[in-house]
């Protein structure tokens, strides 16, 4: 579930910021305070979906906290899917617009935030 929804936000909002050019690859960075590599499994599957989907390259890119900032910054990324604090230092220094938060089963106390 949360997967289609996530797919459904970068879908919509790919389509709106006009990336579905042929030569288009889309950049979702992933916050990874487990590891990179942890990271990477648990949304590679995201990022193989919305590339059938979508009919462009979709890269899954997991990002250590300490530099996801940097490549969002460097306009590295299309879309970051992070915590509270970076999502309000992303909206705040880089003018980054949320577009939706997650709610995990045990409550919205600990929600990712996705930010482009």
């Amino acid at each position: 579930m949360l997967r289609r929804v996530l797919s459904l936000f970068v879908a919509v909002a790919a389509l709106g910021m006009g990336v579905t050019t042929a030569s288009a690859e889309i950049k979702v960075g992933i916050l990874a305070p487990r590891g990179e590599d942890a990271a990477y499994q648990r949304w590679a599957e995201l990022g193989l979906y919305l590339t059938d989907r979508m009919g462009e390259p979709v890269t899954i890119v997991p990002l250590a906290p300490s530099r996801s900032l940097y490549f969002l910054g460097n306009r590295h990324l299309d879309f970051l899917m992070s915590n509270p604090v970076q999502s309000a230092i992303s909206e705040e220094v880089f003018g980054a617009t949320s577009l939706a938060t997650l709610n995990k089963r045990s409550g919205d106390q600990f929600a990712g935030v996705i930010v482009t």
